[in-house]
């Protein structure tokens, strides 16, 4: 029920309203022009660079929820992509090691702490009060916060160039948002962070969404043919 999940609405439509207003004028605006300047093979390219960045932290939060095999293959990818490409492309996808992002709230999620009401951040935009902590200590991992050390311009360039990134990505299916946006977005996110975590367990893909489908298939059948 909404009351549940979202028992901030008010308030998280508000802060929904002003995301809304930035992204129209300052956040899309920049991702289409820097979709359409520069090559794909260059975003491509910036893209794996950023992730690649990230698989050590993969690694750890894959050895805190006791996966050390899928840390071995994090680390495993880190290794074979920096040598030979810096990071800029991705031969290990190539040789059988595939890429799983990882962040601290899936990790919270994944040993059970519930992901308490949804928010909406100024800026940042969806989340929930779990993945909120999460992000706080996401951050502090991140290897540009310590290979950009005393050069803040340097550091919040990368990050700006981050986020139009991002939102460069989303051009091409934010049409299929159709109705009421605010809860379409929260929707989606609940459940593919929801995804995340049961595929992670290990639990069957059916098990993983809306579980009042099954009751109603079974209402259905216990009704008698008219």
């Amino acid at each position: 029920p909404e009351s549940e999940k979202d028992p901030l609405q008010p308030l998280n439509r508000q802060i929904f309203a002003f995301n809304d207003v930035l992204d129209r004028n300052i956040a899309r605006p920049l991702a289409v022009q820097y979709k359409e300047k520069l090559p794909s093979d260059v975003r491509g390219s910036y893209r794996l660079f950023r992730k690649n960045l990230g698989e050590p932290w993969n690694a750890v939060n894959q050895l805190v929820q006791g996966r050390p095999l899928r840390a071995a293959k994090s680390l495993g990818r880190f290794t074979v992509n920096t040598i030979t490409t810096l990071g800029f492309a991705d031969p290990a996808q190539r040789i059988g090691l595939s890429s799983e992002e990882e962040n601290f709230g899936t990790t919270l999620g994944y040993y059970g702490v519930p992901s308490g009401a949804y928010v909406v951040l100024p800026i940042l935009g969806p989340s929930t009060l779990r993945d909120t902590l999460g992000l706080a200590v996401d951050s502090q991992a991140r290897p540009q916060k310590y290979l950009l050390d005393d050069q803040d311009g340097l550091y919040w360039g990368e990050q700006l160039l981050r986020a139009v990134d991002t939102r460069a990505q989303i051009l091409d299916i934010e049409d299929v948002l159709q109705g009421d946006k605010y809860a379409a977005i929260r929707d989606i996110y609940l459940q593919r962070k929801n995804f995340a975590i049961a595929e992670k367990k290990g639990l069957e893909s059916e098990n993983m969404f809306i579980d009042d489908l099954d009751n109603d298939i079974s209402d259905e059948e216990a009704e008698p043919s008219k």
